[in-house]
Formats: structure tokens, C-alpha cells, sequence
């Protein structure tokens, strides 16, 4: 806190710790290739991320698996790049921010299904 600053949004900063990620891009990395995996967890986890962008309004024009990296050390998927992201509050209808969800889910659904990450 700076309480001392003229303008408001000086007064309070907001921080993003970043940290160096180490993996291989999930889209190139099927579920055969990495010991002691469990696919469903993969495939739950991708997913659950990917509610809990749209729950906080963080949408990408174009969301796929080469922006989630996985290791054998860390087989929780982790995604990386949000500099090429929106608001959802920018759609004009609710239907157009539902749409882009179920697009964006189907895709990502449809890829996981064809590395071997099942339900």
C-alpha cells in the first residue's frame, strides 16, 4: 500500500509472481507417453481450469492445448500466456459469451479425446 500517492490507483498495487515452468506442451503429449499418469485427472483438470477462466471472465480469442504445458515431475496440467486474453463482459449478449464457451470446450474436449485423456 501506498497511501501517500495522489491518484487512487496508485495507492494499491497489484502483483503477478512469476515463476519458470518446465514441461511439454500438452497438445504434443499423449497419455501413453507419460508414466504415471492418470488421464482422467489430465482431462478433469484442463477442464476445470478452463471453468474457472470463464467463472472470472477470461476468455482467449482462440483457447488450445499448446497453451497447457505437463511433466512426468507434475502430471497437473498448468497453462501459461495470458497476454492474448479479453474480458467476457465485452460480448453484447450472454448467448454470444455462452457460445464461445461451448466452442471453446467442445475443441478442447475433442483433443484431449484424441491423446488418450478419457473420461
Amino acid at each position: 500500500m501506498f497511501p501517500n500517492r495522489e491518484l487512487d490507483e496508485d495507492r494499491k498495487v497489484k502483483v503477478l509472481m512469476l515463476g519458470v515452468l518446465h514441461g511439454t506442451l500438452l497438445d504434443e503429449t499423449p497419455a501413453a507417453k507419460i508414466k504415471n499418469v492418470d488421464p482422467k485427472q489430465v482431462r478433469a483438470n484442463v477442464l476445470g481450469t478452463l471453468q474457472t477462466l470463464y467463472r472470472h471472465n477470461i476468455f482467449f480469442p482462440k483457447i488450445d492445448l499448446q497453451k497447457f504445458l505437463i511433466s512426468e515431475d507434475d502430471p497437473k496440467p498448468k497453462l501459461f500466456g495470458f497476454s492474448v486474453s479479453f474480458d467476457a463482459r465485452d460480448y453484447p449478449t450472454k448467448e454470444d459469451r455462452e457460445d464461445h464457451i461451448s466452442v471453446d470446450t467442445a475443441m478442447i474436449s475433442g483433443r484431449l479425446n484424441k491423446l488418450g485423456y478419457i473420461e
